[in-house]
């Protein structure tokens, strides 16, 4: 839209101006207010472009717009002069843009009658675009596989510590359990001898209870019947018959309690 502005006043510029050949106009100088004319032209040329740039970067990523959403194609003369702005070629624009209006002004070319641009430009702007989002998507997406590859592979290092430990760890049960066993078995075995120990000890030291009760009985005993004694002699001195009575009321029942605690404590030693 701003190139359709700016034609009408470039032909009234050059409606003003002096119609010389070919080689005058080489050989011709431009003028200061020519080369602000150019300048002006130029700076409109460069917003038009950006504002065309600005409007592509804004629809670069709608790519999957339909084929009735495409925009219009420019002529050929807009094509060529964002060409050349956009390959830097300002010299080649301004000698383009000079001679084009002087054809225009020699009616030997019909403005209106230029072909526009062919849609396999844009098809190929718009294939190009593709490709480079396409790119950019397969650069994120090969830096999304090797950060999960990384992860993978630590999470599969980490599932390998793991199940070694855990192989280790059921070897070890299985080990430990080994030995239960073993030692389960030994003890099973081992148990009647210990236990006829144990029972041959325990008897042993009964026995020797008995003996240390049967010495220390005895040991009280002893004065009581060397008591009686010596008094049922001094008795017999006197009566004899009063001796033989002694030993039947004295010394008989101590006998007869010492063997029936004797025999208690077998009992129970038995037992």
């Amino acid at each position: 839209e701003k190139l359709q502005t700016l034609l009408p006043s470039a032909k009234g510029l050059l409606a003003h101006t002096p119609i010389v050949s070919g080689q005058e106009y080489l050989k011709c100088e431009v003028s200061v207010d020519d080369e602000c004319t150019f300048t002006e032209e130029e700076d409109d040329l460069e917003e038009t472009v950006n504002a065309v740039q600005g409007h592509s970067g804004a629809t670069a990523g709608a790519i999957s717009v339909t084929s009735s959403n495409t925009p219009k194609s420019p002529p050929v003369v807009d094509f060529v002069r964002n060409f050349l702005f956009n390959a830097g070629m300002s010299d080649t624009l301004h000698c383009f843009q000079t001679e084009w209006y002087e054809m225009i002004q020699k009616r030997l070319v019909d403005e209106d009658r230029v072909d526009l641009v062919p849609d396999v430009y844009f098809q190929n702007q718009r294939l190009e675009s593709e490709l480079e989002s396409a790119r950019l998507e397969t650069e994120e997406s090969r830096r999304t596989a090797s950060a999960a590859a990384g992860a993978l592979e630590r999470l599969q290092r980490a599932a390998d510590v793991e199940r070694l430990r855990l192989k280790r760890l059921i070897q070890e049960n299985k080990i430990l359990s080994e030995e239960c066993r073993k030692l389960r078995m030994k003890c099973e075995k081992l148990q009647p001898t210990v236990q006829q120990r144990m029972n041959e000890k325990h008897l042993a030291a009964r026995k020797e209870l008995l003996w240390v009760t049967a010495e220390k009985d005895k040991s009280i005993l002893q004065p009581q019947v060397a008591q009686q004694r010596s008094s049922s002699a001094e008795s017999n001195k006197t009566n004899p018959r009063s001796g033989v009575n002694f030993r039947e009321k004295h010394v008989g029942p101590i006998r007869k309690q010492c063997k029936v605690k004797m025999k208690n404590r077998w009992i129970r030693l038995m037992r």
